[in-house]
Parts: C-alpha cells; sequence; structure tokens
C-alpha cells in the first residue's frame, strides 16, 4: 500500500513537470514564430510584470524569459524575423539600436 502511493506521487511529479516544459515549448515556439516590424503602438503588462505589446494593430505577448522584456516603451521600433529569436529595438527615446537574442535560452 505505501510503495503503490509513493508510485503514484512520483508519476503525478513527473506529469506536473512535463506539462510545465510543454506549456513552456508552446509559448516559446509561439514567439519564435512572430515577424514583428513596426513602431510599438501599446504596451500593457500583466501582474507579473510581462508585457504584451501592439505594433501595427497586433498584439503580441512578450515570454517572460525574454531580456528585452522590461525595455519597452511605447514609440520604439521593433524588428523581428520569423523563425529567429533575435529582436531588434530602435529607442527613440535614447536614439540607439538594442538587440536581444536570448536563443542560447531556448529549448
Amino acid at each position: 500500500m505505501k510503495t503503490s502511493r509513493i508510485i503514484i506521487a512520483l508519476v503525478l511529479i513527473i506529469a506536473i513537470y512535463v506539462s510545465s516544459k510543454l506549456r513552456l515549448y508552446q509559448s516559446d515556439n509561439e514567439i519564435k514564430n512572430y515577424e514583428i516590424m513596426g513602431v510599438i503602438n501599446k504596451v500593457t503588462r500583466g501582474e507579473k510584470g510581462i508585457p504584451t505589446i501592439i505594433v501595427n494593430g497586433k498584439s503580441y505577448y512578450i515570454f517572460a524569459g525574454w531580456t528585452l522584456n522590461t525595455n519597452l516603451k511605447i514609440g520604439d521600433s521593433i524588428i523581428k524575423k520569423k523563425g529567429d529569436y533575435k529582436f531588434i529595438i530602435y529607442d527613440k527615446e535614447n536614439a540607439q539600436y538594442k538587440t536581444y537574442d536570448d536563443s542560447e535560452y531556448r529549448y
């Protein structure tokens, strides 16, 4: 009886772990497929501070793992090619380009 409870607990722990990894992979894959080019019209942040940006009328959720997520501002320009993890931001306020490439942290 005790052994079966341990086995059930281990199976549940493994299932939760695999499920969380799958969700992270799906979010990451969605961002990889974004193709963005334009001026950021709006930035909203969820309760954890993770931004959603609006560019050319389309909404893009910027995953928490991306280092650029705290630096996005209305009026900045953003470029991201589909299939790539690199974001290029033109910071209008400071008149400079910033490149963010988190590909080494991806799955």
